[in-house]
């Protein structure tokens, strides 16, 4: 219904589990956007139970702030930080354990749409993390690494989505990821 605001301290809860023995196969990501340009780690949607789960937002251990993915084993640098404070990010990430990859896809403003959208790719482990997922932080028990600033239209798909395909959702907004109304049957004559 609207863009939620963070402020580092807090997180939503989401009863989504994204565990790898749940969906194996599985597409996140959200647009947001960053209220402040300080190096520091902070997560956009995670499930870390410890070992680097399925977790994707900012992070320097990497080396430089930038977006990042968890990949079961470590981090996956997106290779590229937030542009100002005014820009709306669109981030996602796509695992497959059947493949054992993660891959990240960033498009850092979205105002200026690129095309394709920044991808990396890594080889990924998978271990089990909390069967709920943080919105706006790293694990859903605690504030750990909470997310500062906004973010919208979370989307969770249970398969790995193209390139072509996030590109849609980028493109398409809430409209790409929210179920259409169907139009109803009218009847125009009765006989």
């Amino acid at each position: 219904g609207g863009v939620y605001l963070f402020n580092g301290l807090q997180r939503l809860v989401s009863p989504v589990d994204i565990n790898p023995a749940r969906l194996p196969r599985l597409t996140m990501g959200a647009w947001v956007k960053t209220a402040s340009l300080v190096s520091g780690w902070r997560k956009v949607i995670g499930h870390d139970n410890g070992g680097y789960d399925r977790t994707i937002g900012l992070d320097t251990r990497v080396g430089a702030f930038h977006y990042a993915a968890f990949t079961g084993t470590g981090l996956l640098d997106g290779g590229v930080g937030p542009v100002d404070t005014n820009a709306w990010t669109f981030l996602a990430a796509t695992y497959d354990r059947d493949t054992s990859t993660i891959t990240l896809y960033v498009d850092p403003d979205v105002s200026a749409p690129i095309t394709p959208l920044i991808s990396v790719e890594a080889t990924a482990g998978f271990g089990a993390g909390f069967s709920t997922t943080a919105i706006g932080g790293l694990r859903p028990d605690n504030a750990d690494e909470g997310w500062q600033g906004a973010i919208d239209n979370v989307f969770f798909y249970q398969t790995v989505l193209s390139m072509e395909e996030l590109i849609g959702i980028r493109n398409g907004g809430a409209a790409a990821i929210l179920p259409q109304p169907q139009q109803q049957p009218e009847i125009t004559d009765v006989e």
